[in-house]
C-alpha cells in the first residue's frame, strides 16, 4: 500500500471523526431518537462513554473500506461519481445497522445526515484548501 495513500485516509479519517462522532453522539443523546421502553417511559440515555465509542466505531468500521476499497472495485478516474455513491450509500447503510443495533430510532436518517456533512464538508475543504 502507497504511504501517501495511508497518510491521506489518515487525513480524512481524523476529518471524519471530527464531523460525524458529535452528530452520532448528539443523536444517542437525545430522547425522541432514543425511543421509549415497552411501559411507554423513555428509553434511558446510555453513558457518554457508551455514545462516543458507538460514534467513532461507525466510521471506524466503514471509513478504511470507502477509502481504501471502493477506488479498487470502482474506477475513480473514469467513473468518480459513480464510485462516491456507491460507497457512500455502503457508508450511510453500514453505519445505520450499527446504529440499529443499539436501538437508535431513525437509524437511517441520522446516519445520512452524518455521512453527508462529513463528505459534503470535505468537498468543501478540498476545493477551498486542496488539503484532503
Amino acid at each position: 500500500m502507497d504511504p501517501a495513500e495511508v497518510a491521506g485516509w489518515v487525513r480524512a479519517f481524523a476529518f471524519t471523526q471530527l464531523i460525524e462522532v458529535p452528530l452520532y453522539t448528539l443523536a444517542l443523546s437525545w430522547p425522541v431518537l432514543r425511543g421509549r421502553l415497552q411501559r411507554g417511559e423513555p428509553r434511558p440515555a446510555p453513558p457518554l462513554s457508551f455514545r462516543v465509542a458507538v460514534a467513532f466505531l461507525c466510521s471506524l468500521l466503514s471509513h478504511p473500506v470507502v477509502w481504501f476499497g471502493f477506488p479498487r472495485l470502482i474506477d475513480p478516474y473514469d467513473h468518480y461519481t459513480a464510485m462516491v455513491i456507491a460507497a457512500e450509500i455502503f457508508a450511510v447503510v453500514s453505519e445505520a445497522i450499527l446504529l440499529w443495533a443499539v436501538r437508535l430510532r431513525w437509524a437511517v436518517l441520522v446516519s445520512f445526515v452524518a455521512n453527508m456533512a462529513s463528505l459534503s464538508l470535505g468537498f468543501l475543504l478540498r476545493y477551498l484548501t486542496g488539503w484532503i
